[in-house]
């Protein structure tokens, strides 16, 4: 369903073309895990922030290092997912502009 959204500009046809001799494990290491599972690591330990400085918990390693896995692993698994519908998408836009 994602994949009929997308409206490719000969610009992004040729980016995702660069994108796609890559590979889609490079794509879901430095998108997936990279940026979303990167930004979600940061977010999720700065809401905790709040708590500690009023005098709660401190944020462990422990605490830490499972976010980073969690996330890490989470991101991995939406650059795959988003890796197929990016592609899925480009190959119907290939196929119908012939």
């Amino acid at each position: 369903m994602l994949s009929r959204l997308i409206q490719w500009t000969p610009e992004q046809r040729a980016q995702w073309e660069k994108t796609r001799l890559k590979g889609k494990n490079h794509f879901a290491w430095t998108r997936g895990v990279g940026c979303w599972g990167v930004a979600m690591f940061v977010f999720s330990m700065a809401r905790q922030i709040p708590a500690w400085a009023s005098g709660g918990p401190a944020i462990s390693w422990g605490n830490l290092l499972f976010h980073a896995i969690l996330w890490s692993g989470g991101g991995y698994f939406w650059g795959i997912w988003f890796w197929a519908i990016m592609e899925k998408s480009y190959l119907k836009d290939i196929e119908k502009s012939g």
